[in-house]
């Protein structure tokens, strides 16, 4: 060890071990006096890692991988479906095939099936969108509210309303792992969503502050 940190190996250095030396500060790490910033999409690792959750809210992440990006841009055709109903399901495709190697640069098999991955999952949302009893209020829209010392701030995918002015939350979700329904109703990120509403986060849009649920859609 000594020798690597002598040689400038920064990590074979004991001194610069994490417990090896006295905290640089024991203030907390938001003043009492300021509200704590919290996120819907980062509850759920809250509760899994408190540790991770404070280091990722502080930039200590990876940056956008090939997935993040992807998300990103199906969150975005998703929306498309709200914003321009001109937009068949193979309009969509089409221009997610277009933009597909700003999305993912990977040349043979492994692009090609993402790409039908991808492909599927328009089908999926164009088809949620087609069957869902209730009226789209808004697409990809933001909220803020402070409750006690929080301040609850989001973006959700779409908001739907039925015809008794009830709030429904839909969250898209685009990983390979599906959330089981046990799961979906603890899911804190929707709690978060309807919250929001119920708190008026999106009085910009709607005088409506009740909510009949939320859904996460695959």
């Amino acid at each position: 060890l000594k020798k690597l940190s002598d040689e400038g190996i920064h990590v074979a250095n004991p001194q610069n071990w994490v417990g090896a030396v006295e905290r640089s500060s024991d203030l907390p790490v938001v003043d009492p006096k300021e509200l704590v910033s919290v996120s819907p999409s980062a509850l759920d690792t809250y509760k899994e890692c408190a540790l991770k959750w404070f280091l990722q809210s502080n930039g200590g992440s990876n940056g956008d991988s090939t997935a993040q990006i992807l998300g990103s841009a199906i969150h975005a055709f998703a929306a498309k479906v709200h914003t321009d109903p001109s937009k068949s399901e193979a309009d969509l495709i089409d221009l997610l095939k277009a933009s597909w190697k700003l999305i993912d640069p990977d040349e043979g098999w492994v692009g090609k099936t993402s790409l039908e991955e991808a492909s599927k999952m328009i089908t999926r949302f164009v088809h949620y969108h087609a069957v869902s009893p209730r009226k789209v209020l808004a697409v990809e829209t933001s909220f803020t509210v402070e409750i006690g010392r929080a301040r609850l701030h989001g973006n959700a995918d779409r908001i739907e309303i039925d015809s008794d002015e009830n709030l429904y939350i839909v969250d898209f979700k685009t990983g390979q792992t599906m959330i089981p329904d046990k799961g979906s109703d603890e899911n804190m990120q929707l709690a978060a969503y309807q919250l929001g509403a119920i708190k008026g986060g999106f009085s910009k849009i709607t005088d409506s502050t009740t909510t009949t649920g939320a859904e996460l859609v695959y």
